[in-house]
C-alpha cells in the first residue's frame, strides 16, 4: 500500500515544484514520509505523509484518498489540508488553534513532520541566501517567526519524539535571539513575539512576557545560541 501511495502522490504532484526553487514537488512529502518512518509511526499515517497536500494542492479530493486508502487515512488527509480560499492569517490561526484543541495523534504527528520538513527546507536555502529566503513567501520573516513559534508550543506534547527536538533547533537557529544578563544567571530566548526565560536556579524554560522590559531597558546582553545551549547543560548539570 506504501508503493501504491507514492505512485499516487508523485503523479498527483508531477507538474509541481517546491517554492521558489526547481526542486520537484514531490520530495517534500517523501521526506514527511521518511521522517514518520524514523520516528516509529504506524503504516496508515506514513501513507497518509505521502498523501498529505494532495487534497490541497491538487486536483485530488478526498473521496479519491478514501476510495484508494480508506477511511482512516482519510481523515487524516483531511485534518491536515487548509483550506486555500481564506487568507494566510486565517488558515494559520486556524491550524494553530486545531492542532491545539481538537486534533488526535496521528494528526499531530503528521502535522510535525510537515512543519520541519518544511524548516528543513527554509534552514537549508537560508544557507545559500541568508535573510533574501524569506521573500519567497507569501508573508515576511516576522509573520513565520510567529507562526512556527506558536506551533512549538502546539507540540510540546510530543517532546517524546525526535522529530520534535529537530524542529525546536531548526526553529531558535532561525529564529530565536539569546541574551544574557550581567550575573550570568538567567538566560532569555525570544522570537520577537513570545519571551521564554531559562534561570540558572529554577533549570527550565519559562514563558514570560515581562522579559522583554530587560531587553528593551539593555539590562541583558546577546549571546550565541551555542553558547547559551552550552551554559543551560551546564547549569543542568551542576
Amino acid at each position: 500500500m506504501i508503493h501504491k501511495a507514492i505512485e499516487f502522490a508523485a503523479k498527483a504532484h508531477r507538474n509541481q515544484v517546491r517554492k521558489g526553487s526547481d526542486a520537484p514537488y514531490i520530495v517534500h512529502p517523501f521526506e514527511v514520509a521518511h521522517i514518520l518512518t524514523e520516528n516509529k509511526c504506524s503504516k496508515n499515517l506514513i501513507i497518509a505523509g505521502l498523501l498529505h497536500d494532495t487534497v490541497e494542492d491538487t486536483h485530488v479530493e478526498i473521496d479519491d484518498i478514501e476510495r484508494e486508502f480508506g477511511s482512516e487515512v482519510a481523515a487524516i488527509v483531511a485534518a491536515c489540508s487548509e483550506d486555500k480560499s481564506k487568507s494566510w492569517e486565517v488558515r494559520k490561526q486556524h491550524t494553530i488553534d486545531y492542532l491545539g484543541r481538537e486534533a488526535d495523534m496521528d494528526v499531530m504527528l503528521l502535522s510535525l513532520a510537515d512543519k520541519l520538513s518544511n524548516l528543513r527546507s527554509i534552514k537549508a536555502d537560508y544557507a545559500v541566501m541568508q535573510e533574501e529566503v524569506w521573500t519567497r513567501f507569501n508573508r515576511p520573516k516576522e509573520k513565520q517567526s510567529w507562526y512556527y513559534g506558536e506551533l512549538l508550543d502546539v507540540f510540546e506534547p510530543l517532546f517524546d519524539y525526535e522529530m520534535y527536538w529537530e524542529f525546536t533547533d531548526i526553529y531558535a537557529d532561525l529564529f530565536a535571539t539569546y541574551y544574557i544578563d550581567k550575573n550570568k544567571e538567567l538566560i532569555v530566548k525570544t522570537n520577537e513575539h513570545d519571551y521564554y526565560g531559562y534561570s540558572r536556579e529554577m533549570c527550565k524554560w519559562v514563558r514570560d512576557d515581562k522579559l522583554k522590559a530587560l531587553i528593551d531597558n539593555k539590562e541583558v546582553s546577546k549571546i550565541e545560541k551555542d553558547y547559551a545551549v552550552a551554559l543551560v547543560k551546564q547549569w543542568n548539570e551542576e
